[in-house]
């Protein structure tokens, strides 16, 4: 009796078997990934906070001899912001040669409230007349923003 081996069948089974089986793992890992993409992305949208502040403008007198610049900042966000520094800096050929820096201990008390406009004083600045400078305010989150304006007494 002649015996007749089918190894064709068993071969196209498995190989049918183990395409299904890959595809199967296939989608598996691909859901399991766009949800993980999904819940991190949301979760990023959620915990940002935008801060949104300008300076809208400054005023420089003298008290009692003293030079006071003081810069009024204005939060057009939706959140309260903190300052953490404000400083104004000459600049000069792209350098900067003199900085006067706020009371760093007092301006991190300071919290402004959305659509809230807050003073912030800085003594001892001497600016000169027809000189070009910039003002800088940080907030604690590292947000920053700057005005430029020449000084004419």
């Amino acid at each position: 009796m002649l015996r007749i081996k089918r190894y064709g069948v068993e071969t196209l089974v498995a190989v049918i078997l183990l395409i299904m089986i890959v595809g199967a793992v296939a989608t598996i890992l691909y859901l399991w990934l766009s949800q993980y993409t999904s819940i991190s992305t949301s979760q990023l949208q959620t915990t940002a906070i935008v801060e949104d502040f300008q300076i809208d403008g400054y005023n420089y007198t003298y008290l009692a001899n003293t030079p006071i610049l003081t810069i009024y900042v204005h939060n057009t966000g939706i959140t309260p912001i903190q300052l953490s520094i404000a400083y104004v800096a000459y600049y000069l050929n792209n350098s900067i040669v003199d900085k006067c820096i706020n009371d760093t201990q007092w301006i991190r008390d300071v919290i402004i409230q959305p659509g809230e406009v807050q003073k912030v004083l800085i003594k001892n600045c001497n600016l000169k007349d027809q000189e070009t400078y910039v003002i800088v305010v940080v907030t604690t989150r590292g947000t920053l923003r700057s005005f430029v304006f020449t000084y004419t007494s």
